[in-house]
């Protein structure tokens, strides 16, 4: 599936509590993986992590589904791009993670990717005004615990972020939208008005509804019918009820 059509087809505002990781899966990438970066995601203390790593050594159709699926739906994209020593990208970065890079830099906030690499050589020029952390690939015991800082320090970042962007959506909300938020927090998923009734209080309520899902508060989901929808909360509608104090 071309990445374009995925993000526009199935990309949700629901983000999962895992990383999703972008590395090699040479064998001389393993024990990076399996004492440093794994392990690392799972000290964070903040919340409760899951490490998810995607096999593209081929990029068939269903890796590269599972590629995307992870790109938008995990809280953060780790990637190391170090140099490989040995291998088919020996001497090199490995191709396939450079390209998931790309993809998330493409819809993801800068803060939500976090870069690494074990090697001084040069970095591309497509990322070499991002900023990539350095590790010891000799220490990793050592290492485990800096990376679990660098993710617990962009976590922070990224609430902190969030709440900004909560308080410039409440300063949006009408008396209208702060209404069916109100009925959203007590009653739960809601069905979406008649779009047949033509009452100024129906079409003002429709325009609400429009503009709740236009900032990402709420979003439609299509009930078995095929007729209505259920209008649900996303987790970022969910913060802005919750500082609202509804």
């Amino acid at each position: 599936m071309y990445p374009r059509d995925f993000f526009d087809t199935y990309w949700r505002t629901e983000i999962r509590n895992e990383i999703f990781v972008a590395m090699p899966f040479h064998q001389e990438f393993t024990p990076i993986w399996e004492l440093a970066i794994r392990p690392a995601i799972e000290l964070v203390s903040a919340i409760q992590l899951r490490a998810r790593r995607v096999d593209v050594s081929t990029l068939t159709g269903s890796v590269l589904i599972s590629i995307l699926d992870g790109i938008a739906h995990s809280r953060l994209i780790l990637a190391d791009i170090s140099v490989a020593r040995e291998g088919k990208w020996q001497g090199q970065r490995n191709g396939n993670v450079m390209y998931e890079i790309g993809l998330a830099h493409a819809i993801r906030q800068s803060t939500e990717i976090l870069l690494i690499r074990s090697d001084d050589e040069p970095l591309n020029f497509d990322v070499g005004h991002i900023i990539v952390h350095r590790y010891d690939r000799d220490q990793l015991d050592n290492e485990r615990a800096n990376i679990s800082r660098l993710i617990s320090d962009l976590l922070k970042q990224i609430e902190q972020e969030k709440s900004l962007k909560v308080q410039r959506a409440i300063d949006f909300l009408d008396s209208y939208m702060l209404k069916y938020l109100s009925k959203f927090a007590t009653s739960g998923p809601l069905a979406g008005p008649d779009p047949s009734t033509r009452t100024i209080s129906a079409i003002s309520t429709q325009a609400a509804l429009s503009r709740l899902q236009q900032l990402g508060i709420i979003r439609s989901t299509p009930l078995p019918d095929g007729q209505t929808a259920a209008l649900t909360l996303t987790s970022f509608g969910s913060a802005v009820v919750k500082a609202l104090g509804l």
